[in-house]
């Protein structure tokens, strides 16, 4: 989406709290992107009339996990869209000085590591915290035992 039609279109919903609800639109519209690149497997659906119809669900063992603070803002839409989804939470810290970055406090979902995960972090511009997440991922599973 060019930057043009995105001013086009906050301008279109402002007169509801446009500043807000284009911000729910735009992180909803992220994660339901996200959740395409997720994989799928085929399922047959039977509808309240009894047909069958060959349809798509999404494989299990998938989950989120959002940075504590900006991140959270994300969690809300990913639940709209998958209601028993696990999410996880991590608040990572850096250094002024030197940008390292290091886990302040980590709960994630258990066998995160064999999982596929959305990262919800809307300020990509800290690129350290998301490296650091992806090694307490990739970590986080070889403590628990």
């Amino acid at each position: 989406m060019a930057w043009g039609s995105r001013r086009d279109f906050a301008g279109s919903l402002s007169n509801r709290d446009g500043k807000w609800v284009t911000q729910e639109l735009m992180i909803r519209l992220v994660i339901e992107e996200s959740l395409n690149q997720l994989p799928l497997s085929k399922c047959e659906v039977t509808t309240p009339t009894g047909s069958v119809y060959e349809g798509l669900k999404y494989q299990k063992g998938n989950c989120g996990v959002s940075i504590v603070r900006s991140g959270e803002a994300m969690e809300q839409g990913l639940r709209d869209c998958c209601r028993s989804i696990r999410i996880g939470k991590i608040l990572v810290e850096s250094d002024a000085d030197t940008h390292e970055a290091r886990v302040v406090y980590a709960r994630l979902p258990e066998g995160i590591s064999t999982r596929k995960v959305l990262l919800m972090y809307p300020i990509m511009s800290k690129l350290y915290c998301v490296i650091k997440l992806q090694e307490q991922i990739y970590d986080s599973d070889a403590h628990r035992h």
